[in-house]
């Protein structure tokens, strides 16, 4: 898996997430191509037809708000049977500096995953929208393969998504991208001031970035706890807060969430558990002398990222042989 936006930025996006989750059910169902869909029977990853063809349905989707672009199906919605195993291997700032080649931009908002179609491995580039349109600073040109010149998009144009087609844009896509980034910010700063106006009399409003939150890892900054009455008060989540899924009701909602593309027990989670060692990761797991371990959401959208990874997750654990209990 490629990817241009961490795991844990998925995982306390909530909104992201979701809109992740269904660009990936549309790579793994969808038979035609749409404004947020496209097919491509092929990726020569050393074809520079391909990445110029790329580069344009990449930028004119992102420009449209985002959406996913599968690699190996025809437009039909037919699996290709071409390989994809190169481009699922390819470094993701690779994939950046081409898309900057050719926009000047450092656009690495995306993932490159490979998921399922018709029992068939393809590859699924999902996109997130860019605020400010793309546009090209230098013209997409490519020998096709009767030797002719051929030009994908010119120098100065800027592309969106009509319908299942990537073409310039009109005075309506300009709009529309202006309203997406105006409503984005709008609901931001309406957030904001709820905040401020419900804080009560006397209090101050710090500001931290958006993924604070109490943790064990060692990759993050430390904070130091003090008695200090002067101090600026925090408050650290209780453990139902932090790790609110119990076994049977993370087993619910990763079904909820699969839409029954998989049978999901309590054993086959136990499986993955002891597979993957999951009681050494804190950020997953809470244990308790007196009470059953709880669940982050952390560890549910890891366990969804994984399956969306490798349709075969869970099933590789089960196959391990290993059966818990509770």
């Amino acid at each position: 898996m490629l990817s241009g936006f961490g795991k844990r930025e998925r995982a306390y996006g909530y909104v992201e997430m979701t809109q992740f989750d269904k660009h990936l059910r549309a790579a793994r169902t969808r038979k035609r191509e749409s404004k947020t869909l496209d097919f491509k029977a092929r990726l020569d990853v050393n074809s520079t037809r391909d990445w110029v063809e790329l580069v344009k349905d990449l930028v004119a989707m992102a420009n449209s708000g985002g959406g996913v672009i599968v690699v190996g199906v025809n437009d039909n919605g037919t699996v290709s049977g071409s390989g994809v195993s190169a481009l699922i291997a390819y470094d993701s700032a690779k994939v950046t500096d081409k898309i900057a080649r050719y926009t000047g931009q450092q656009y690495s908002d995306f993932e490159i995953h490979e998921v399922a179609r018709d029992d068939a491995k393809v590859a699924a580039i999902v996109l997130h929208g860019v605020d400010v349109p793309m546009a090209f600073v230098r013209e997409g040109g490519y020998d096709d393969d009767a030797g002719k010149s051929k030009i994908a998009f010119r120098l100065g144009t800027v592309y969106f998504r009509h319908g299942a087609k990537s073409e310039p844009c009109s005075s309506a896509d300009l709009t529309a991208a202006i309203d997406r980034n105006v409503q984005r910010q709008r609901r931001e700063w309406l957030g904001n001031i709820a905040k401020v106006v419900k804080a009560p009399i006397g209090h101050k409003v710090s500001v931290h970035p958006p993924d604070v939150r109490v943790t064990t890892s060692t990759d993050t900054a430390a904070i130091r706890v003090t008695q200090d009455p002067e101090a600026p008060a925090m408050r650290i989540q209780s453990r139902d807060e932090a790790y609110p899924y119990r076994l049977k009701e993370l087993t619910a909602e990763l079904k909820r969430r699969l839409e029954g593309q998989l049978r999901v027990t309590t054993a086959v989670l136990q499986a993955a558990r002891k597979a993957h060692n999951i009681d050494d990761k804190p950020e997953f797991i809470s244990m308790s002398k007196f009470t059953s371990p709880q669940y982050s959401l952390v560890y549910l959208e890891w366990l969804l990222s994984e399956y969306d990874s490798d349709n075969g997750f869970f099933e590789k654990a089960v196959k391990t042989g290993r059966q818990y209990s509770k």
